[in-house]
């Protein structure tokens, strides 16, 4: 039956890996951009890129994030 090796002790006073605690401001607003990306792929044409000119395409994102900013004002006026 072969043995296995134990795991390798950890050491003291190593300092532990702070990538993920780096500045919070940073993780939040690429959340609220991964989020927005998110809901404009909600729209057709934006997701499959249907539009030939880049100008079209960028005219379809603009009005697709006005209908979702207009639409979260009006939720947060409800509330």
């Amino acid at each position: 039956m072969p043995t296995s090796t134990p795991p390798a002790p950890v050491k003291r006073g190593r300092r532990r890996d702070n990538r993920h605690q780096a500045i919070p401001l940073i993780y939040k607003h690429r959340n609220l951009l991964e989020r927005c990306i998110g809901k404009l792929k909600q729209w057709r044409a934006i997701a499959t890129r249907l539009d030939i000119l880049a100008s079209s395409y960028l005219a379809g994102v603009t009005i697709a994030s006005l209908m979702l900013w207009l639409r979260q004002a009006e939720l947060s006026d409800t509330l």
